[in-house]
């Protein structure tokens, strides 16, 4: 993440992760000494809905 604003993300800058084709994911925030890892075995993944609220939840969380 270089800039939350844009990325329309309420996580750190630095924050970084990645996905897999059926919807496995990870993120990992150096900042906040934070990871967390999101495993579904779907297709199609529904990345674009899953992944911005999942994270929504995890930083309003901290």
């Amino acid at each position: 993440m270089m800039n939350p604003p844009l990325g329309g993300s309420n996580s750190s800058i630095g924050e970084f992760g990645w996905c897999g084709m059926a919807g496995t994911w990870v993120l990992i925030d150096p900042k906040e000494k934070l990871s967390a890892v999101y495993m579904q075995q779907m297709m199609p993944n529904f990345e674009a809905y899953h992944q911005p609220r999942l994270r929504s939840v995890i930083y309003s969380s901290l």
